[in-house]
């Protein structure tokens, strides 16, 4: 039996459980208040599946005799996708190895993985699932973790996909793969707003792939988008910390997959966005890591900007007196890039009210590039206002611009919001007053102008 351990001290530690199999248990103790602590028992080889697919896993001594014997007799074990099944004891005196296949295919079993650290090079072990049909497999890495403590080792083994795309667009959309030297076309839908997504490509990561994206009925993307691992640094992208904590990892890729789209603040989340229909636009793409301590590229795409609007009714970016987009009220899209003068038009009463003439300015204007400043200059990170004459009323306009994740975010909202937090209607009626005057004469009729304001029963 497991000696006594402290829990007075915050920390992961491992004890022998029985000197007769040289099992070991790692005990983590977690302060969750001053008054209450969380103590955490499990076993010394932990998984954790980031990839979608559901697999059938033996962990298997690794033996000089009778081999295939040893294979046969060991347990077979479900690993969810995207998911960290219970931790796993094992001898400590023991070396192992992983076998993994498709769960529900009866397909053949990989080869065997080392449950070591790679000490070729950084990076995991590359590994090939067998497909049902004969000689196909889906590649996939793992990554081997090893913590040291005074007592012991833990384990972590990581699987990855090779590849990953995120599109930050609203819309969904569709990429074809062609793989040139294995002569395979495959066809994909990429889900938008943000969220990441395994991408499925034959081979091995000595093959490359070619992508070009399509949204609905729109022409294909060109010229194509290369992707292979010759495209980023291996040894930079592969390269392991000096200090590996299993739990911090752990909770790291519990996470990895969360998205903040569409970036405009805590204050949106939670809406539900109308998706507009997409007109063509200008689309960047970058390459890197799907998080910290995942494996897999990431092929993520980029709009050049996202266009919200809050202001209570649509808007058109208009250029020539042509409608390039239209943006109904908690609607979201990407415009056309706007490389010259532009108008937002404001739909009231079944027409489009103008703005005056409104542009973006632009990072290398001091550098290379010279645009004549007007009054409706939108700054990169910053805000401005301006009037629409909707006769007969007006309508302030409020422009706020930003950059994050290398995208350009344009919020379209009104300069004034109200809200009602009593329990009744209330009506409002607004006006349009010179700055300068002192007294003014309120017109009889105003009442068919008030619009109701409703209680907001969710705040007091």
């Amino acid at each position: 039996m497991v000696g006594s351990f402290r829990i007075d001290t915050d920390g992961t530690e491992i004890y022998k459980i029985t000197d007769e199999n040289n099992v070991m248990i790692v005990v983590t103790v977690t302060s969750l208040s001053a008054t209450q602590k969380q103590v955490v028992f499990s076993g010394q080889l932990v998984i954790c599946n980031t990839l979608s697919e559901h697999f059938e896993m033996k962990v298997v001594e690794a033996v000089e005799v009778d081999k295939d014997k040893m294979f046969k007799n060991a347990p077979t074990q479900i690993v969810n996708g995207k998911f960290v099944p219970p931790s796993i004891l094992i001898n400590s005196t023991k070396k192992y190895f992983l076998r993994l296949r498709f769960y529900g295919l009866e397909s053949a079993w990989s080869g065997d993985i080392p449950l070591v650290e790679n000490m070729k090079c950084a990076q995991p072990w590359l590994v090939k699932v067998p497909l049902q049909e004969r000689g196909q497999f889906l590649s996939i890495w793992c990554r081997i973790v090893t913590q040291t403590f005074p007592k012991g080792v833990k384990i972590l083994a990581i699987l990855s996909p090779l590849f990953m795309i995120r599109s930050n667009l609203p819309v969904n959309s569709k990429v074809h793969i062609e793989t040139p030297t294995l002569n395979v076309h495959l066809e994909s839908t990429i889900r938008g707003k943000g969220e990441f997504q395994q991408l499925y490509c034959p081979g091995t990561i000595d093959h490359s792939h070619q992508l070009s994206f399509q949204l609905d009925d729109t022409p294909t993307s060109n010229p194509y988008v290369p992707l292979n691992y010759s495209l980023v640094d291996q040894k930079k992208f592969f390269k392991k910390p000096d200090q590996q904590d299993i739990n911090e990892i752990l909770a790291s890729l519990s996470k990895s997959n969360q998205s903040a789209w569409p970036y405009f603040g805590e204050e949106y989340e939670g809406i539900d966005f109308l998706i507009e229909d997409q007109p063509l636009t200008h689309v960047q793409v970058r390459y890197q890591s799907a998080s910290e301590h995942s494996s897999a590229l990431l092929v993520e795409l980029l709009p050049w900007c996202l266009l919200l609007n809050t202001l209570g009714c649509p808007i058109a970016v208009i250029i020539n007196e042509k409608e390039l987009c239209r943006v109904n009220h908690h609607g979201i899209c990407t415009p056309p890039k706007l490389e010259e003068t532009f108008y937002l038009g404001v739909g009231i009463g079944g027409t489009w009210n103008l703005t005056s003439p409104l542009q973006l300015a632009k990072s290398d204007w001091s550098q290379s590039f010279y645009m004549p400043k007007i009054t409706g200059t939108i700054p990169i990170n910053g805000s401005i206002k301006t009037l629409v004459k909707c006769d007969p009323y007006i309508c302030m306009v409020f422009l706020c611009s930003s950059i994050v994740n290398e995208i350009r975010l344009l919020k379209v909202s009104s300069t004034h919001v109200l809200t009602n937090y009593s329990s009744i209607q209330l009506n409002g009626i607004c006006f349009a007053v010179p700055d300068n005057g002192t007294q003014y004469n309120i017109p009889k009729d105003v009442d068919k102008h008030s619009f109701a304001i409703m209680p907001n029963l969710n705040k007091r």
